[in-house]
């Protein structure tokens, strides 16, 4: 029963991620590099599809004001969203402004590629865990997934 409401809450949030936005741009832009890498808003459905076509890392985060350290958290993904120079994009949902997001694990954390998705639900991963499993979901990883990427186990 639990894992069927999982599945269900998981379905909603992608219709969520992929649909349109309450909070969209008037005119798309014709490059993706009109958007910035850290967004506090729902991107249009078809600018998702783009980054993903393009290889770019799509990474979701829903937090609340109740937790403190997700505020913190905020900011060490916005230098993050940065570090990856265009190819990683940050989508950060406040459960106050976006009170009807169908998420219950708070904080939670989407991470889809085109290799592949990630969810890590009501817990704060290492900045290096998650540097190292965003460089996992690209097809073609930027220069800054080497080390990562070139690692033996």
């Amino acid at each position: 029963m639990r894992e069927g409401k999982q599945k269900l809450l998981l379905a909603f949030f992608a219709v969520f991620i992929l649909g349109a936005s309450s909070l969209t741009y008037i005119l798309l832009p014709s490059q993706k590099s009109n958007y910035p890498v850290f967004m506090t808003y729902q991107p249009e459905k078809k600018v998702l599809e783009r980054f993903l076509r393009e290889d770019d890392v799509l990474l979701t985060y829903v937090w609340s004001y109740d937790c403190e350290k997700c505020i913190e958290y905020e900011q060490n993904l916005s230098e993050l969203a940065d570090k990856f120079k265009g190819r990683l994009r940050v989508i950060s949902l406040n459960t106050e402004q976006y009170p009807n997001l169908p998420i219950l694990d708070i904080p939670y954390i989407y991470i889809i590629g085109q290799k592949g998705k990630k969810v890590f639900k009501d817990k704060l991963i290492g900045l290096n865990e998650l540097e190292k499993e965003i460089c996992n979901l690209y097809s073609h990883p930027p220069e800054i997934c080497s080390a990562f990427l070139n690692t033996t186990s």
